[in-house]
């Protein structure tokens, strides 16, 4: 059984709360994710956070990766040895419509690392609609699951300057230009 690293601020927020602990998520924080490996739970991560939501656009063909300052959960896996595997959703984009709030509510959400905007989804839910809202074409989910990456444990508590540098360039491999996006026609 995987526990879902998500954010932190969902464990205060009435009903968020619930619906997390019910589908097995954890705070993304380093010191739980840590833990509930010592525990012998695999971790899974979304590593792209609010601002790969906020780029969504559900209009488009393009889905846009955020992979800039999101080193924390290969810093984990070299700590403890885990193994990472890639995973990717192919049109999970369009199975909600994302709905900004006023921009002085963004600008307030974003002091406390929330997202400035909500989904709605089949009858404007959370349920995720099965067709595209301006099309009525049946969407189709697509999984593509990596080869798991073997990951050797550290000897030290951190990464060498060489190690670093390893996974930067095989980060600045996937984004092209630069921005901290990598994107990708679906």
């Amino acid at each position: 059984f995987g526990r879902w690293g998500w954010f932190g601020m969902a464990f205060y927020l009435p009903g968020v709360r619930e619906f997390s602990l019910l589908v097995g998520a954890c705070d993304a924080s380093k010191k739980v994710l840590s833990g509930r490996v010592d525990e012998g739970d695999s971790i899974h991560l979304i590593p792209g956070g609010i601002r790969e939501m906020m780029l969504t656009d559900g209009n488009s063909n393009v889905t846009k990766v955020v992979l800039q300052n999101r080193s924390g959960f290969v810093r984990l896996a070299w700590e403890k040895g885990m193994d990472l595997v890639p995973v990717f959703c192919f049109g999970e984009k369009w199975t909600c419509e994302k709905v900004l709030f006023p921009k002085p509510i963004r600008l307030f959400l974003a002091k406390f690392r929330m997202a400035g905007s909500t989904l709605l989804g089949r009858w404007n839910s959370l349920l995720p609609s099965n067709v595209r809202s301006e099309s009525k074409e049946p969407i189709t989910l697509g999984w593509v699951f990596g080869k798991p990456i073997p990951v050797e444990k550290l000897k030290t508590k951190k990464a060498s300057p060489e190690e670093e540098k390893e996974m930067k360039r095989v980060f600045d491999q996937l984004d092209k230009d630069g921005d901290g996006v990598v994107s990708g026609a679906d």
